[in-house]
C-alpha cells in the first residue's frame, strides 16, 4: 500500500468513528381554527354608560334653566328620596356587573367549544 492509501484509509476511519448528522423530519399538521378575537364587551357597556352620563351632565349644566332646575330638586330631595335613589343606583350598578358576568361566561364558554 501507498502513502496515500494509508491517508485515506485513516482518514475514513476517522470520518466513520464521527456520530450522524441529526436529521430533521417534518410532519404535516391540519391547520387550526383561527378564532376571531373576543369582543370587548365591558368596555362597550362602560362606555356607554359613561358617555350618557357626560351628555346627561352637558346638556344639565348646557343650559341655566336646567341647572336651576336640577338645584331645586335637589333642594327639596327628602332624605327617604336620597337613600331610595341611592339604592337604586347601587341595584343598577350591580345589574350592570350581573349582565356584563353572563357576557362574559357566554364567550368563554363558546370559546372552549
Amino acid at each position: 500500500m501507498s502513502d496515500s492509501d494509508e491517508k485515506t484509509a485513516a482518514f475514513d476511519s476517522v470520518v466513520s468513528d464521527t456520530p450522524a448528522a441529526p436529521t430533521i423530519t417534518v410532519t404535516a399538521t391540519v391547520p387550526q381554527r383561527h378564532e376571531r378575537p373576543r369582543t370587548r364587551w365591558a368596555a362597550i357597556v362602560w362606555g356607554l354608560i359613561i358617555a350618557g352620563i357626560a351628555a346627561t351632565t352637558l346638556a344639565i349644566v348646557g343650559s341655566p334653566e336646567r341647572r336651576l332646575a336640577l338645584s331645586d330638586w335637589l333642594a327639596t330631595l327628602t332624605p327617604g328620596a336620597f337613600w331610595i335613589l341611592l339604592v337604586l343606583v347601587v341595584g343598577v350598578f350591580i345589574l350592570v356587573l350581573a349582565v356584563l358576568a353572563l357576557i362574559r361566561r357566554a364567550q368563554l364558554r363558546r370559546s372552549a367549544i
